[in-house]
This record gives C-alpha cells, sequence and structure tokens, in this order.
C-alpha cells in the first residue's frame, strides 16, 4: 500500500511539473508561431499583388498596406497577442498586461521585438537604447534616420533588418545581458503607448519581420 500511495504522489508532482512546464512559451514555440503568421501574411500579400497586376514591382509602404484590409490584419495579428504575452512573462518576467489593456496589437509587436532580442542576446549582443524616442516612428517621417550618428561612438555595430521592420532602427552592440533585453522591451513597452499603430501597420510589420528573418 506504501508503495502505491508513493508511486500515486510521485506520479501527480511529475504530472503538475509537466504541465507547468507546457505552459510556459518557449522562443522556439514562440517563433513558429510568428514564423507562422508572416507565412500568412506573405501568402495574402502575394495573392493580392497577383490580382492587381503589380507581382515583382518594387511598392512603397503606403501601397503595400493598401492590399491589406483590416480584418485580413486582424487574422494574422491577433493569434499573436497571447502568445506574445506568455512569451513576455516567461522569458523576462514582464506583465504586458500592465502597459496594454488585453487584445491590443501592440502587444503582439512587442512579442516578437523580444523575441528578436533573445536570439541577440543568444549571440552575445545587445540593442542601443539612447535613441528610443525615435523607435516606432513611421518611415516617412523620419529624417535621416541613417546618418551614423548612432554608430559614431559605438564599435563594432550594425542595423538588424528585422528590428527595422518592427520600428526599431538601433545599432545592435556587441555585448548583451538578459537585463540589458529586459530594460530594452520596456522602454519600446513604454514608447508605444504613446503612437497609435493601426492592425493594417502592426501586420505589414510582421510580415517585413518575417521577410527579413528569411521565412520564406
Amino acid at each position: 500500500m506504501n508503495r502505491l500511495m508513493t508511486f500515486l504522489f510521485s506520479s501527480a508532482v511529475l504530472m503538475v511539473g509537466c504541465k507547468k512546464t507546457d505552459d510556459r512559451m518557449t522562443a522556439m514555440l514562440f517563433e513558429s508561431k510568428l514564423k507562422e503568421a508572416s507565412q500568412t501574411a506573405h501568402r495574402l500579400m502575394q495573392q493580392k499583388h497577383v490580382k492587381s497586376g503589380r507581382i515583382g514591382e518594387a511598392m512603397t509602404a503606403e501601397e503595400t498596406a493598401s492590399f491589406m484590409t483590416q480584418t485580413e490584419a486582424v487574422q494574422i495579428v491577433q493569434p499573436l497577442i497571447e502568445p506574445s504575452a506568455a512569451f513576455l512573462q516567461t522569458n523576462y518576467d514582464i506583465n504586458i498586461y500592465n502597459y496594454f489593456p488585453a487584445g491590443s496589437p501592440n502587444i503582439a509587436r512587442i512579442g516578437a521585438l523580444a523575441m528578436r532580442l533573445n536570439q541577440l542576446e543568444m549571440q552575445g549582443k545587445s540593442i542601443d537604447t539612447s535613441n528610443f524616442n525615435n523607435w516606432f516612428v513611421p518611415q516617412i517621417e523620419v529624417v535621416d534616420q541613417a546618418n551614423g550618428e548612432i554608430l559614431s561612438y559605438v564599435q563594432p555595430s550594425l542595423k538588424d533588418c528585422a528590428l527595422e521592420a518592427l520600428g526599431v532602427p538601433a545599432a545592435v552592440l556587441v555585448g548583451s545581458e538578459k537585463s540589458l533585453t529586459r530594460a530594452a522591451i520596456l522602454k519600446a513597452a513604454i514608447r508605444l503607448l504613446s503612437i497609435t499603430v493601426s492592425w493594417v501597420a502592426q501586420a505589414i510589420a510582421i510580415y517585413d519581420f518575417g521577410s527579413c528573418m528569411d521565412w520564406w
């Protein structure tokens, strides 16, 4: 009887432990969700381009956005919101709902940013946050963003296509810690609080992000 009780107790502990692990949003699992969303956006854009007869033509960001309705954008972005919140909580102990209401499309963009920063962190890199007031500003409003000012005092450094796709034109620096990544994510959340971004703009950011990540 004692052996049976011990076995049942051990099994219960293992089941609870497994459930707790399953509830965690790992970087690999979250990346797969981002990849799926960006590929959905890519298929949509391809279909729209073919129908328009503009396949292969260079288009502005505004023209690209015109190929997507808000309903389509919601279908791309909304499935990323809860996984983004889970990823931020699991990996950086950030409750994003302290910044944005449940269902906010901004959460998906912060989640994608956190995932890319996590990748850079694993490579021993971080980003320069000194110029974060220019993050998430529409490109048509950015004045000479790439003039090298940020890069002038830090070497070696480079720009990251995936970060820029999300609206973060920051230099990537050698040397990183998890605390630096967390601080950058929080700065991004605070900055995004002051900016109104449409569902379509969020979906286009995920689409461009996927392109930079070579997901198709």
